[in-house]
C-alpha cells in the first residue's frame, strides 16, 4: 500500500493532472502552537520555491529540486505554479505541468510541514555562509517546529538528537517519553552497544 500524507482525510487531482486539493486534518496544531491550516501549506509551499542563492544547492534542497525541476530564480522556474488556500481545510496546490507521484512525494520528510510562525521567528532560510552554514541553520538545529508525535529538544552534532513525546499530537500519543537518536558510526560498536543494552536498536 502506498503511504498517504497524514495532514490531509482526503485528496483530488483535476482532470488534467495540474492541480491537487486537498482537505486537511482538522485540530492539528505545530509544536509552537500556530494552527495547521490551509494558509500554513501554502506558505510553506511558497517557501520552497522562492528558495535563493545556497538554498537551492542540490545539497540541501534535493527533493524540491528533483521532483519540481526548478525554483522562480534559477535556470528553469520548475513545475510548482501555486498555492490557493480556499478555507482553512482545503487547499489547492497548482503544477505548470501533471506530476503523477505528486501525491506520493508529498510524503517525503523532506516536504513536512513546517511552522510559518517557527520559521520567520528563527530565520530558518537564512543564506549566509557556506553550504554547511546554510544547511545547518539556527532553525534546523535549534528550532525545527513541525507537526508530529515528538518535539524536538536538542541536537549535539555527531553525536545524538533528542526528542520529547508531543502532549498536543492531534493522532495516537508517543508510548515514551523520551527518544534518543545517536550517531555510532563504526558498524561493531553498534552490535556491542546493543548487546551491552545502552541502545534499543540500530538501523
Amino acid at each position: 500500500t502506498a503511504l498517504e500524507p497524514l495532514l490531509a482525510t482526503e485528496w483530488k487531482a483535476s482532470e488534467d493532472g495540474k492541480s491537487y486539493t486537498f482537505t486537511l486534518r482538522e485540530g492539528v496544531k505545530f509544536h509552537d502552537g500556530t494552527d495547521f491550516n490551509a494558509e500554513a501549506v501554502c506558505a510553506n509551499f511558497e517557501r520552497w520555491f522562492n528558495w535563493t542563492g545556497l538554498n537551492q544547492n542540490e545539497n540541501i534542497t534535493y527533493y524540491y529540486g528533483k521532483l519540481f525541476r526548478g525554483f522562480k530564480t534559477g535556470k528553469t522556474g520548475g513545475i510548482y505554479a501555486g498555492c490557493d488556500a480556499t478555507s482553512p481545510t482545503e487547499v489547492t496546490v497548482r503544477l505548470n505541468s501533471p506530476f503523477a507521484a505528486f501525491v506520493q512525494a508529498m510524503t517525503l520528510p523532506a516536504f513536512s510541514m513546517q511552522s510559518p510562525t517557527s520559521m520567520k521567528e528563527h530565520d530558518a532560510d537564512n543564506t549566509t555562509g557556506t553550504v554547511d552554514d546554510t544547511r545547518f541553520s539556527t532553525y534546523a538545529t535549534e528550532h525545527p517546529t513541525g507537526t508530529g508525535p515528538f518535539t524536538f529538544d536538542k541536537w549535539e552534532r555527531d553525536q545524538a538528537v533528542t526528542l520529547k513525546a508531543n502532549p498536543d499530537y492531534w493522532g495516537e500519543k508517543a508510548k515514551v517519553e523520551t527518544v534518543i537518536i545517536r550517531t555510532i558510526s563504526d558498524p561493531r560498536a553498534r552490535v556491542q552497544e546493543l548487546e551491552a543494552g545502552s541502545i534499543d536498536g540500530f538501523d
